[in-house]
């Protein structure tokens, strides 16, 4: 009945839109092809018909006690059935900062406080460099939003000048947000503090610093920035804060298109520092968005389509020995997000499925993405052509690319290979979709096989990122679903002892940085399987039935089809 509801509502809200916009294009006269897609010569009769027809695999909602909602799309990562892992501390801090840390991110409204308030908490400009080059050496290899000329230029000298004296007249707080959080984050790499209540103070200081201004009336690159610092922090560093990061990148999206970073700004006569800052700003996060929206299975909130923002110059090129110049990491990060995400978007959130030849074509366009020499990385260790760089951060930026690839194919084809499973039990691999069976679980087999490679050159580095460990988690539940659902399948037996081998690999490098719940969801899926396959096809699950209120882990970890009663109660009043 609720998904009826929910369904008939999704109806009228489209059927208005469809009204508004035969009416814009009538009163236009006529539009470009692609500016309206055929919207024109869509009745909203036959809409409706197309929307009663949507995909079986909308994913999944988890309902509060009281009725809090979240929604987890079809192509949501698998672990957000997993219970979330909270280690933030509070920081002691005095009262007026703790009042605007509560007011983040709005501010406000008649502020009493000035920055000079957070005068006393500034380090010293020795002490800010140390900081500021752990941030770069360990954070910022991955998204650089501002780069270290920026920080230098735009915040260390404004603030320090030549001298030890300390002042904030010519900086804005929310580029003060920005100095506090690369403090934060560079501060839990340094191993002589005591690293954690430090960080948790300055990512406190940046989140008051933002609120001292209102984003409403002061909105600036910086606070775009800031914003986005801010939220990759709590990515890196706070796991629990899933929620939290999605509604920043929205507002985050939104303060972006106030100040006109999804228009170039070549046209604007600004200078070309100015000109690149702003398109840097605007691709990091457009990349971010894209891809965390694929994993959490909701829509982005930007669109390629609304931009005519150029790619920003490549500032860290790779030069080879023969002086050739390759695109560094941040270059190729930007140019696969425009190539493979944007399209990757368009196709897992139509709430129509696209023709499956659309995402054949797709996992071709994203496999023939080029990749630089020196960020292609070995998958197996019978690679001779390929090595591991002796530098860990290139070698993390390797693991990334290949990470990132695959994780895209696993993502847009799981739902496929959910269907092909479940319908052709027998043999999957003769299904419609016999190819998203082959690149779910070749894609899987990857994504393990070249992290036990990075795990052996740069083990701690590859401990630390906690988003690799959660593609492996990812890939043991491809394998599981497998022999579950199909352990006649000519692949279920190699997936079973994939699955085998990596369940220990899992334990050893995750267990600083994932979730206790995660390894245990594992274990217990790992027994169904082993029991499923030597019983010879039976799934255990049909023997001991289960609570009506609770779905099957696998429909879950699929992205089928439902919704979880969450039965604990609430915190909020």
């Amino acid at each position: 009945m609720a998904h009826a509801n929910r369904l008939t509502e999704q109806v009228k809200i489209l059927t208005k839109r469809v009204h508004e916009l035969e009416g814009a294009l009538a009163s236009r006269g006529q539009c470009r092809p692609e500016d309206h897609s055929g919207v024109d010569n869509v009745s909203a009769e036959d809409w409706t018909q197309e929307i009663q027809g949507v995909s079986d695999t909308i994913g999944t909602l988890s309902i509060g006690v009281n009725g809090q909602i979240k929604y987890h799309g079809e192509s949501a990562g698998s672990e957000v059935s997993c219970a979330k892992w909270c280690g933030y501390e509070k920081s002691h801090l005095p009262v007026e900062i703790l009042e605007l840390v509560n007011s983040f991110p709005f501010g406000m409204r008649d502020c009493p406080h000035d920055k000079y308030t957070l005068l006393p908490y500034l380090p010293s400009r020795g002490r800010a460099l140390e900081l500021s080059d752990l941030y770069y050496k360990h954070v910022a290899w991955m998204y650089d939003p501002v780069i270290n000329a920026e920080f230098m230029a735009r915040i260390i000298e404004p603030i320090y000048g030549s001298t030890e004296d300390i002042c904030l007249d010519s900086v804005h707080s929310h580029t003060l947000s920005v100095f506090f959080v690369i403090l934060a984050s560079g501060v839990l790499h340094d191993p002589h503090l005591d690293k954690q209540r430090l960080s948790d103070q300055y990512l406190a200081l940046s989140r008051a610093a933002l609120a001292l201004d209102p984003i409403f009336h002061e909105a600036t690159c910086a606070t775009v920035q800031a914003l986005f610092m801010i939220l990759r922090y709590n990515y890196t560093f706070d796991r629990s804060s899933t929620e939290e990061r999605w509604l920043l990148i929205g507002l985050c999206v939104r303060i972006a298109q106030s100040i006109g970073l999804q228009r170039d700004s070549s046209g604007w006569q600004l200078d070309s520092d100015e000109v690149q800052r702003r398109r840097r700003i605007f691709w990091e996060i457009y990349m971010y968005d894209a891809w965390t929206s694929i994993v959490n299975g909701r829509p982005p909130a930007l669109n390629l389509q609304h931009t005519d923002c150029r790619l920003p110059d490549d500032h860290e090129p790779f030069i080879t020995e023969s002086g050739e110049k390759q695109l560094g990491w941040h270059a190729w990060k930007l140019r696969y997000a425009v190539a493979c995400l944007s399209t990757s978007t368009q196709h897992v959130f139509s709430a129509n499925a696209p023709p499956y030849m659309a995402l054949l074509d797709l996992d071709k366009k994203i496999r023939l993405h080029p990749v630089p020499p020196h960020l292609q990385s070995p998958v197996r260790e019978s690679e001779t052509h390929r090595s591991w760089a002796s530098d860990p951060v290139r070698a993390m930026q390797q693991y990334c690319i290949l990470c990132e690839r695959e994780s895209n194919l696993l993502y847009i084809h799981r739902s496929y290979f959910a269907q092909a499973i479940r319908q052709d039990s027998d043999d999957p691999l003769k299904h419609q979709f016999a190819q998203s069976v082959l690149a779910t679980y070749r894609s899987a087999c990857r994504i393990i096989s070249s992290l036990r490679g990075l795990y052996e050159v740069h083990k701690g580095d590859a401990t630390n990122c906690w988003f690799f460990w959660s593609s492996v988690f990812s890939a043991c539940i491809i394998f599981g679903a497998l022999v579950i659902e199909s352990p006649s399948c000519t692949l279920a037996r190699d997936a079973l002892q994939e699955f085998e081998r990596t369940l220990p690999f899992y334990e050893e490098g995750s267990a600083t940085t994932r979730p206790p719940s995660t390894l245990s969801t594992l274990r217990k899926l790992l027994q169904r399987a082993q029991d499923t396959f030597r019983a010879g096809g039976k799934d255990i699950n049909t023997v001991n039935p289960r609570i009506p209120e609770l779905p099957d882990e696998l429909e879950v970890l699929e992205g089928r089809k439902s919704v979880i009663q969450d039965r604990r109660t609430s915190s909020s009043p």
